[in-house]
């Protein structure tokens, strides 16, 4: 052969060494696949699969190894000494692991290697002549490989290497007619072009080849899905998040960071995830946050770095933060002139007008000394969205000066002094004076009060100069009425100041008002001022005023006055009068007024009585005075005013009014949400509160009814059923009855829950003689909405006899109340789980808290199940997962046992033995148990794992059947499972777990902690102690569990006779005994079985000492050396006292016990001592203390060290502690003979274990003898130990024997001369045995040859020799014969044939064969086989052999075939004359030479290997691969089949069905053995392979499908490639995801419903059309596809159809009627349900004059939402006042209408009018009382008509209270009686009603401007200026008029006859007067406009 090598290398010169990278994993080859290439299947395919597979061949799939080529063959000692191959000639002798070597998800910058093997298949090597001349050559040999090494590294200097491009291998050898494949990585460090040139050296060509490496390094791709964000408004410190995608496009990952910005505002943004990765196609979610505290606009770009780009990602945010807004309803803030030290308060309102909460503090600037004079409630808070605060400004002033300052308002954290309120005011200091410093009270008598005034009454100018000081600067005018009234004088006069002219007189009127009837005295002072004197005033003269103040005294002829009315059917309903007779008895006249009140009249209200005269007035009581039909009883009082005095006096004036009344509980009556189609009651309770008979009727109020229809209810609720109407939804009951009085009946309210309705209305008892009531009804249906959580409860590991205690929750998420019960029906025994409470009813939108308490009784895992019953629903299903424990040791010390101890250690060992076989692993061929596979027959309910012997296996699964009275399945939970179908059983392989249940129980368990395959470490303990353990437990749980059954027994029979006892003794009239019987009853009841000192009358049936058994010493396996113990004569056992402790040992004993040892000394000397020591283990999870009490074993004579064991550990450790037991038997207390002492271990969390401690004080006498015997093949050795009592040291017998069956060799090394590894197909063998056949072959053979001569050997050809060996260890005695005339016999025996002789089922040879026997070998040799010339082809000679041990003799097998074709047959060899030599003890040896003719059972199996190939690994749901095995009798007789157990008569077949589930990836196979008649054992192989199922994409980045986000109508098309990677074909569906790819508007092809068959390597494509119709959320949902079966996630699906959508609360808003000058405010929610940003505009013009909506346009964020304030205020009276679809223009997005409706009405004035009277251009006030009955406060701004009335602009009313409004009349001009001055007052209330109050106004003349009075002298004249005003906002023109009243004539007064005065002025007007002679003139001038009057 010629090999040529090539080398590459670099074109830029340099080398790399390159190193070899050493393999990553274990390999582990697999053998060739004989199956055809995957990739030339020709199977049909679509014409895409067509076109992908030319534009890229397929590879092969992972798993399939393809079958090497062979090329050619050669001679193999021409390359190797090895001249024995053991590779078959049909294949290569090298084997390449892997055959293909592919990269698959490889990303960019990696580098990636892979290695190449050559296996060489020849495991096994022979030795040749020759072979000591190959090795001679080994020195040559190992000089060309050092000149080969040398030139390799010469090489590796001059190899390629470059930074991106690297080639692997660099240099190698090409064979002729070979390849070799090199691997190029490319590794680019940027995203750009790169090329490199390499050079291929080939040895012995002159040129380098030139290779050209090219790449491209590919950047990422990622985009955002906005480049530019504008946010619009948000408000400072408010949270605002949005999102935004970030999609990678190509199909690199990308890799991305956030560059952290450094801006004023970028630091207030946050991204979250600030950083990642993405896939190919993926997208991100990145949401960003806004919490800003700065204001002002903003426009920042962020920056993301990818890696691998150099051009940063940029996003960019654009918008402005804003402060939130508000008002203020002042403008400033006067607190004028206030006292020193006194507060004044003055109020404010603050709005909050932003869509965010407003935090606000108050402050004043200049007020920073404490205390502070200004107080402002509240200085600090935060305000709703909307919301308003009244704020309160205390002011206390300290310092006497003028205030002028600021009320500044900042917004923490935003902004300061966004508001500043003036704030002015001056504060003034009164002056006081003593009137006298001391106060003379003169002689006073005791305990009588005595009061004076010490205060000084200045006089009028000294007032008023004082008040001047004090009110200077403020404007006001001094007025006495000002003066608190003790200071104020009690005479006044009027006037008190006139002007006298010479002989002229003034009138002085002088009133006197003082406050008490007390004698009054002042002084008054008439001072003057005469002619011009510019002197001041003299006194004139001074008088003391005096007077006497009495109180006014009237009489009544009564002070109560009483009035009663009852109602009587058809009387009239009249008014009772009264008299009253009035007198006075005062010392004066009074005149008085009488005031009565409703519904009490007089006929005569004023009254005047002089002294004693009295009068009488008629009182009327009118019951119908409100006529509303009401029982009341009024309590009034007819108030007597006075003209003159303030006294008021009263008479009581009582009223019962009697109507048929009824009080009702309550009057209304809502049902709430109500179970659809279930009908609800409520009942009320009404009483007759009158005192006459009510008789009442029902009936319903028409004009209530009100209905809401869900269309929604409607469509799927009422399934056709016709809509009753509301009023026959309700009703009443009873209809109509009479009540007496103080009678009460309950009225019964229905409501029949109709599907879908939300129904309203008013009934209306009707009562005859009285009012009618109305009660309002409500009530809607609904669903019932319920949780229950968790539904499974994991308690965990606990003791069993503890409780736990958990919680679970009942949410109800509905509107419907529901009742809830746990049912324990289901738990396995009554008081595992108790639930708190146990049942109850819970309320709407509320949930119930349930504790379960949970105590497991037995140490078993518990599966139990709860159901809870809500309402009507079916139970929901809640499972309790526990687990009891307890502290389980075991001693290494025989065991005392009982029947349950050993029914349940035969139950144990049973399912150790299954649990054994479960564990065995698949991938170990040499167990007959690793397959995957198993076969299923027999009854059902019955198992077999393994060969076992007949009898122990029945044991097993009888002791396991008694450990399992429940119906109990397998739970395979590994491992491949081959079942049959019923009456076919299942055998379970692999690992596997069987749930078992306890003796008597039916709990549903799983594996338990202390189970044999339990989770807790138990694999570390021995099988045996394993075993014990298990049956431990099983008992313990048999025991508790009776225990519990016979308490609860215990329980209900002291019930019961309680119950007994009880209805005795109410026979007899006694108190019964039942509460004593049930406290005896219970302290009957057993302890806990944790309690370790619990004491019982007996021991329990297990608990108590059993007798031992026979002392044996036994060896594992087959040893039994038994000992004979010959006691003394005398000591039998019925003689034996057993030693028992003072206390009694064994009366003591606890009733429960978990295990019973015994601690054996055997025979002990009196007075030696004797110590055993025993390991105690804790085999249990938790640790173990105990204490062993010294005082009870010392009285036994025994010692234990230690005594006290504490927190020994447990799992998975398993400590031990070494206890050390001493006999003394020298104590006075032990005597001699049998000592026994059973004592209990307590243990801490565990029943106590018993120990016998025994021993035999006594001195022995010893005989012994031994006996071998063994069931198994092998050699055993054991040592014999003993003691003899007296001695000092052990006495050891080392005892052996060897157990083995007669045999001779088969080895066929040994057998034949001549063999081969393999047939070959040229040239033909002769005289060969094929090893992989187990065929020895003669080779060509002529037919009807002569046989003549053939023992002296003249047909060579035709004679074979092989070699009998007897390498047993008994000489054998061994006949031939050949199966097939052994068949021949048994059909001539069975048909009765001519000359066949009856078949000897002992003896199947003829008697020919034992004269052969007898003659030895030369006899043999001379007779010829029956059959030779007949028709046997092959002769046998000898027939018998006699061998010794170790001898080795020959056999000649002749062969003369008859016909052509291929002859088989079988030698069979027997051992006849077996000696067997039998043993009598103590007596002598018999030898026995046993020989008999087996009967081989005639048994024919379809089948004796299958293969099931490669099949998908089995998953629930998938069907499993089958094969029938069949099993038919061709014998004679019955065959027992020892696999079922299965008997099959003679012709009687039987099928079974094996079933193959593979659950791992790896070969599995099966050997099943058939033990036929129990002699032989026939092997069944099954065999298979799983292999995993490996659909999936074919390009790992299109499992996430991502449709991106799509518009509307629009489309997007995505094709996803699915290949099958597994070594199984494969069926693919979409029918598990046909609903959701409806559901996301998603259509493929091909349809859901078809299945496509996708075989090894092949795809499919799958296309995908997303065409959303309408805008649709982001989705990503996974894609499920029915793969074999079996439900299986293959991609995920993502996308979106991103739109503009605005979406309105309601497309209507009816406001109902409002009163014309009202107003009505409704919000609408406007929301922005789209993806992106919208700005919005309501077409205002559209709205018309009515309707109003703020505001009318704005901007949404995603996801934000803002409330719309629709205003209704109607201009004109109209009963439809309406806008239809009002047009809301949306950017970007659909128009959305809105439609406003509503009704004006006129305003209806108040019955009452307000009248106010005054002089003209004076003023006048009264106020008006609004009450609010609604639960929110009113801002109401009245409007009044009419210039001559003013009120406030505002007016605040609060919830449920009242306010006063003033209304001030100021006319400026008179009014007549006949035309008053009128005008109105409307109060618009907030929901659209309003409150009008008509205003009379009367103006009276006006009061004169002023007197003048002048003293001028005769004929002069004189001028006197009178000023004339204008009040009016426009000019007039006023006429003058002088009217002269007396004096002379010849006077002349003149002045200009009309006087023009502008608005609001005044003018001048000249008066002239001239007077010829001295008198006096009087004159009124009077400024009249004749145009007003």
């Amino acid at each position: 052969m010629v090999a040529g090598e090539g080398t590459l290398k670099g074109s830029r010169g340099g080398s790399l060494k390159h190193q070899e990278s050493p393999p990553k994993a274990t390999l582990k080859y697999k053998k060739y696949n004989g199956d055809a290439d995957p990739t030339q299947l020709h199977t049909k395919k679509l014409p895409s699969q067509q076109v992908a597979e030319l534009a890229q061949p397929a590879r092969n799939v992972e798993g399939w190894r393809p079958r090497p080529k062979i090329i050619e063959f050669f001679n193999i000692t021409d390359f190797s000494h090895h001249v024995d191959c053991k590779v078959p000639v049909d294949e290569p002798i090298f084997q390449p692991f892997p055959p293909e070597v592919t990269f698959h998800n490889y990303e960019p910058f990696q580098i990636y290697e892979a290695t190449l093997y050559l296996r060489n298949n020849d495991y096994g090597e022979e030795s040749s002549d020759d072979e000591e001349a190959i090795l001679a050559s080994g020195a040559a040999q190992l000089a060309r490989r050092l000149q080969n090494a040398q030139r390799d590294a010469l090489l590796e200097e001059h190899l390629f290497a470059d930074r991106n491009f690297a080639v692997s291998p660099a240099d190698g050898t090409i064979w002729p007619r070979s390849e070799v494949e090199v691997v190029v990585t490319f590794s680019p460090d940027y995203a750009r072009e790169y090329e490199v040139v390499a050079y291929v050296d080939l040895a012995g060509r002159s040129e380098r080849l030139p290779v050209v490496f090219k790449g491209r390094g590919l950047g990422p791709a990622a985009v955002f899905s906005y480049d530019v964000l504008d946010l619009g408004d948000t408000w400072v410190n408010t949270l605002h998040q949005y999102e935004v995608w970030l999609q990678n496009r190509g199909k690199i990952d990308v890799d991305f960071r956030l560059v952290p910005p450094g801006s004023a505002f970028g630091t207030r943004f946050s991204f979250e995830p600030p950083s990642g990765r993405l896939s190919g196609g993926q997208m991100e979610v990145i949401k960003v946050k806004l919490l800003s505290d700065l204001l002002g606009s903003f426009d920042e770009t962020f920056s993301w770095q990818i890696k691998g780009s150099s051009a940063p990602l940029s996003l960019q945010f654009k918008g402005r933060v804003c402060a939130p807004s508000f008002e203020v309803d002042v403008e400033g803030l006067d607190f004028g002139v206030c006292s020193y030290g006194f507060r004044y308060t003055k109020e404010l309102t603050l709005s909050n007008t932003s869509e965010i909460p407003l935090r606000f503090a108050w402050r004043v600037p200049t007020d920073t000394e404490e205390p502070r004079e200004f107080q402002i409630l509240p200085a600090k808070g935060t305000i709703l969205p909307h919301g308003r605060v009244k704020v309160n400004v205390e002011f206390v002033s300290k310092t006497v000066q003028r205030y002028n300052t600021e009320l500044i308002m900042d917004i923490p954290g935003v902004a300061e002094r966004q508001l500043a309120l003036p704030l002015v005011g001056e504060c003034a200091v009164p002056k006081l004076s003593l009137f006298s410093r001391n106060m003379e009270f003169g002689e006073c008598s005791l305990r009588f009060p005595y009061k004076q005034l010490n205060y000084d009454h200045p006089s009028y100018e000294e007032l008023k100069r004082e008040y001047a000081k004090a009110n200077r600067g403020s404007g006001k005018k001094f007025d006495l009425s000002l003066l608190p009234p003790e200071q104020q004088p009690v005479f006044s006069i009027a006037p008190d100041k006139v002007q006298l002219g010479p002989k002229e007189a003034a009138v002085f009127t002088v009133t006197g008002n003082a406050l008490s009837p007390v004698e009054v005295r002042e002084a008054l002072s008439c001072s003057g001022t005469f002619g011009n004197s510019n002197k001041g005033a003299k006194k004139v003269f001074d008088t003391v005023m005096r007077a006497d103040v009495a109180t006014p005294l009237l009489h009544f002829s009564e002070r109560l006055l009483h009035f009663r009315y009852t109602y009587r059917k058809g009387s009239a309903v009249e008014a009772q009068t009264r008299p009253l007779t009035i007198r006075n008895i005062s010392p004066l006249p009074l005149v008085f007024a009488l005031r009565p009140t409703p519904p009490f009249t007089v006929d005569r209200t004023t009254w005047s009585l002089d002294l004693e005269e009295s009068g009488t007035v008629n009182v009327t009581f009118d019951p119908n005075f409100k006529d509303d039909l009401q029982s009341l009883q009024t309590r009034t009082k007819l108030q007597i005013v006075y003209a003159d005095n303030p006294q008021r006096d009263a008479v009581d004036l009582h009223g019962d009014i009697d109507f048929p009344n009824l009080a009702f509980e309550t009057t209304t009556v809502d049902f709430g949400s109500v179970l659809l189609d279930t009908t609800r009651r409520v009942p009320v309770r009404v009483v007759n509160s009158s005192n006459v008979d009510v008789v009442y009727s029902w009936a319903w109020d028409k004009g209530s009814v009100q209905e809401e229809t869900s269309s929604i209810a409607s469509l799927s609720l009422r399934q056709g059923r016709p809509k009753p109407p509301p009023t026959q939804l309700f009703d009443v009951m009873p209809i109509r009855g009479v009540l007496r009085p103080g009678e009460a009946e309950v009225m019964t309210f229905s409501f029949f829950a109709y599907p879908g309705v939300k129904a309203s209305c008013a009934a209306v008892c009707q009562v005859e003689g009285g009012p009618a009531y109305t009660v309002a009804i409500s009530g809607e249906s609904n669903n019932i909405k319920y949780s229950v959580e968790p539904q499974l409860m994991d308690f965990g590991i606990q003791l069993y006899d503890r409780t736990v205690e958990r919680e679970m929750t009942l949410v109800n998420s509905g509107k419907v109340p529901f009742t809830f019960a746990f049912n324990m029906s289901r738990l396995s025994r009554p008081g595992i789980v108790e639930a708190t409470p146990l049942s109850g009813t819970i309320a709407p939108l509320s949930k119930e808290t349930i504790k379960l308490k949970v105590c497991p009784g037995i140490p078993e895992k518990l599966v139990e199940t709860l159901l809870v019953e809500i309402a009507h629903f079916e139970p929901v299903q809640v499972q309790v997962l526990v687990e009891g424990t307890y502290a389980a040791v075991s001693l290494n010390l025989p065991r005392q046992s009982d029947e349950d101890f050993l029914s349940c250690l035969e139950a144990a060992r049973a399912k150790y033995i299954n649990s054994a076989l479960s564990q065995i692993p698949p991938d170990d061929p040499a167990k007959p148990g690793d397959a995957a596979l198993s076969p299923a027959s027999g009854p059902p309910g019955s198992a077999s794992a393994s060969p076992l012997r007949t009898g122990a296996r029945r044991s097993a699964a009888a002791a396991a059947a008694a450990a399992r009275p429940d119906t109990g399945g397998t739970d395979a939970t590994g491992g491949a499972v081959l079942e049959s179908p019923s009456p076919a059983r299942t055998i379970t392989t692999g690992r596997s777990a069987t749930a078992r249940s306890a003796p008597g129980t039916g709990a549903h368990r799983t594996q338990s902690a202390h189970s044999l395959s339990g989770g807790l470490g138990l694999s570390q303990l021995p099988v045996e102690k394993k075993v014990e353990v298990e049956a431990e437990r099983l008992r313990l749980i048999h025991l508790l569990l009776e225990r519990e059954t016979e308490r609860r027994r215990h329980t209900e029979h002291a019930a019961g006779l309680a119950a007994a006892l009880e209805a005795g003794a109410a026979a007899a009239g006694q108190p019964g005994p039942a509460a004593t019987l049930l406290r005896q009853s219970s302290g009957h009841m057993s302890p806990s079985a944790s309690q370790a000192g619990g004491g019982g009358d007996k021991p329990r049936r297990g608990a108590a000492s059993v007798a031992p058994s026979r002392g044996a010493l036994t060896r594992h396996m087959s040893t039994v050396t038994a000992v004979t113990v010959a006691t003394r004569a005398g000591d039998d056992d019925s003689k034996r006292a057993v030693a028992r402790p003072a206390g009694g040992a064994h009366s003591g004993l606890p009733s429960l016990s978990v295990a019973h040892y015994v601690l054996d000394f055997g025979y002990v000397v009196k007075g030696l001592t004797r110590t055993r020591k025993f390991k105690l283990t804790n085999t249990s999870s938790q640790q173990v203390t105990f204490r062993f009490d010294k005082s009870l074993l010392e009285q036994a004579g025994f010692k234990v060290d230690p005594e006290v064991v504490s927190r020994l550990p447990g799992a998975p450790d398993f400590a031990s502690a070494e206890v050390s037991v001493t006999l003394q038997a020298g104590k006075a207390s032990v005597q001699p003979g049998p000592v026994e002492l059973v004592y209990p271990i307590t243990i801490k969390g565990s029943p106590p274990v018993l120990l016998t401690l025994r021993a035999h004080v006594q001195v022995p006498d010893l005989k012994l003898s031994t006996e071998f015997s063994s069931p198994e093949v092998g050699k055993f050795t054991d040592t014999l130990a003993f003691d003899v009592l007296g001695g000092e040291r052990l006495n050891t017998l080392v005892v052996t024997g060897t157990c083995d069956y007669p045999h001779i060799s088969t080895d066929y090394r040994n057998v034949f001369y001549k063999k081969v590894k393999a047939r070959p197909q040229t040239p033909l063998i002769r005289g060969q045995y094929i090893i992989s056949k187990g065929v020895f072959e003669f080779g060509p053979l002529l037919h009807t040859k002569d046989a003549t001569g053939y023992l002296e050997g003249a047909h060579p050809d035709n004679t074979a020799r092989i070699r009998i060996t007897n390498n047993g260890l008994f000489d054998n005695h061994v006949e031939f014969s050949l199966k097939s005339q052994e068949q021949k016999l048994a059909e001539e025996a069975a048909s009765g044939g001519k000359g066949a002789k009856k078949a000897d089922a002992k003896k199947a040879e003829p008697k020919k064969a034992d004269a052969g026997k007898k003659g030895g070998k030369g006899a043999a040799a001379e007779v010829l086989p029956p059959a030779l010339v007949l028709d046997s082809v092959f002769v046998l000679s000898p027939a018998v052999l006699d061998l010794k041990v170790d001898e080795t003799q020959e056999l000649c097998v002749y062969g003369f075939p008859m016909a052509d074709g291929l002859v088989e047959d079988v030698i069979i060899a027997r051992l006849r004359d077996y000696k067997v030599s039998c043993q009598v003890l103590n007596g002598p040896k018999y030898t026995l030479l046993l020989s008999g003719v087996g009967h081989k059972p005639r048994l024919d199996l379809s089948w004796f290997n299958h293969d099931f190939g490669l099949q998908p690994l089995w998953q629930p749901g998938m069907a499993p691969a089958v094969k029938a095995l069949r099993l038919r009798n061709d014998d004679t007789q019955p065959i027992a089949v020892d696999c079922g157990p299965l008997v099959l008569q003679p012709g009687e077949s039987r099928e079974w069905v094996v079933t193959f589930k593979p659950r791992g990836a790896s070969a599995a196979r099966l050997s099943l053995p058939l033990e036929i008649n129990g002699l032989y054992t026939v092997h069944v192989e099954a065999k298979g392979e799983g292999s995993p199922l490996r659909v999936e994409v074919a390009n790992p980045a299109q499992r996430a499908v991502n449709f991106g986000p799509v518009s509307a109508g629009g489309s997007a098309t995505r094709v996803v490639s699915v290949v099958n990677r597994g070594r199984t074909p494969a069926t693919l569906s979409l029918a598990p995801s046909a609903q959701l790819l409806a559901r996301c508007s998603l259509d493929v092809i091909p349809a859901p419903g078809t299945e496509l068959v996708l075989r090894p390597r092949e795809s499919a494509d799958l296309t995908f059309f997303f065409r959303p119709p309408a805008r649709m959320r982001p989705f990503t949902e996974e894609l499920l596809v029915n793969l074999c079966g079996v439900p299986t996630p293959l991609a995920t699906l993502t996308g979106a159809c991103l739109g503009t959508e605005l979406r309105l609360a309601s497309d209507s808003l009816p406001f109902g009627p409002v009163v014309l000058g009202s107003r009505a405010v409704k919000r609408l929610q406007l929301e922005n349900t789209g993806d992106v940003g919208t700005k919005f505009a309501w077409d205002t013009r559209a709205l018309g004059p009515h309707f109003a909506i703020f505001p009318s346009d704005g901007f949404l964020a995603p996801g934000q939402d803002v409330k719309l304030d629709v205003t209704f205020q109607p201009t004109e009276v109209n009963p439809d006042v309406r806008v239809d679809k009002v047009k809301l223009r949306v950017e970007g997005g659909e128009e959305a209408v809105l439609t406003l409706t509503g009704a004006c009405i006129a305003t209806t004035a108040q019955p009452e009018a307000v009248t106010l009277s005054c002089n003209v251009r004076a003023s006048a006030s009264q106020s008006v009382t609004i009450s609010n009955t609604s639960s929110t406060p009113w801002s109401l701004r009245p409007v009044l008509q009419h210039d001559f009335f003013s009120g406030p602009e505002s007016l605040s009313v609060p919830a449920n209270s009242k306010a006063t409004y003033p209304i001030t009349f100021k006319p400026l001009a008179m009014s007549t009686p006949e035309q008053p001055h009128e005008g109105s007052v409307f109060f618009p209330i907030p929901d659209g009603t309003g409150l009008l109050y008509r205003l009379v106004g009367r103006a009276e003349a006006p009061v004169p401007e002023g007197k003048v009075e002048r003293a001028v002298q005769a004929k002069t004249a004189h001028v006197e200026v009178l000023k004339c005003h204008n009040w009016l906002h426009k000019p007039q023109r006023f006429h003058v008029v002088v009217e002269r009243k007396g004096g002379d004539k010849s006077a002349q007064i003149s002045a200009p006859e009309y006087v023009d005065v502008p608005a609001l002025s005044s003018k001048e007007v000249k008066l002239s007067v001239y007077c010829y002679t001295a008198a006096a003139v009087n004159a009124t001038v009077t400024f009249k406009n004749e145009a007003s009057g």
